[in-house]
């Protein structure tokens, strides 16, 4: 009897010891299919953006900011537009890029860039890399009095039907995403890391094609880190 139960007692620590292992093995299972997904999503992302710059339209860009100055309140624009960008307010220069190179800007809410590139009326493109935490305010990547690109579950429009077309996608997540936004005679498409994440028909012409960076104008700011910006426009 004793015997037994001795042998019992060594199976029961036997399984525990199974089930532990198996335990360990799940969860680096689970982490390591995490860094799959994640590897794929970014390189989802960066194809996108690759594409936006190789398509036909990029010669329609009314200007690309790289952010590579990495400092001072002039931002260079690497279209042929030559739209400059200008920094109102404090923001931090950042080596934290998408890509692993050249720096992106930090802006704090209340900071922004404003340019003269303008958005078209008949069809535009604004696209951008964001990595923000902050929900604060409505977050507004690229933003006029005409049309809207904002929020943690991004979302745009024009003429105050701001939101015209909502994303479910969150991306307040402290991770980069990258965030496309095509008008093209009333058909409004919005992609975040390389998908489609919304869109509609019927919407009117922007009003405006005046555009910030970093906010609505001058207020709703956003808040984190943005790279490599671009806007076709026809």
């Amino acid at each position: 009897m004793w015997a037994s139960k001795k042998n019992q007692a060594f199976t029961i620590v036997e399984l525990l010891i199974v089930i532990v292992v198996i335990g360990i093995l799940a969860a680096i299972t689970i982490v390591a299919f995490n860094g799959v997904q994640e590897r794929a999503r970014m390189a989802a992302a960066q194809a996108f953006a690759t594409q936006l710059r190789r398509s036909p339209e990029f010669v329609n860009a009314t200007a690309v900011w790289a952010f590579n100055e990495c400092s001072g309140s002039n931002v260079g624009d690497g279209s042929d537009a030559n739209n400059a960008g200008t920094i109102v307010g404090t923001v931090a220069w950042s080596t934290d890029t998408p890509s692993g190179t050249g720096c992106s800007v930090s802006l704090n809410g209340t900071s922004r860039v404003t340019t003269s590139a303008a958005i078209g009326t008949s069809y535009y493109v604004k696209a951008a890399w964001v990595k923000s935490t902050s929900c604060a305010g409505s977050n507004n990547f690229m933003s006029g009095d005409g049309s809207a690109f904002y929020g943690c579950t991004p979302k745009a429009g024009h003429n105050g039907s701001w939101n015209a077309i909502t994303s479910s996608v969150s991306i307040d997540d402290g991770k980069w995403h990258h965030l496309a936004l095509i008008y093209d005679a009333g058909n409004l498409t919005m992609y975040v890391d390389g998908k489609k994440a919304a869109g509609t028909s019927g919407v009117s012409a922007p009003s405006s094609t005046v555009t910030t960076i970093g906010a609505l104008n001058s207020s709703n700011n956003y808040t984190g880190l943005i790279d490599d910006v671009l806007i076709f426009a026809r």
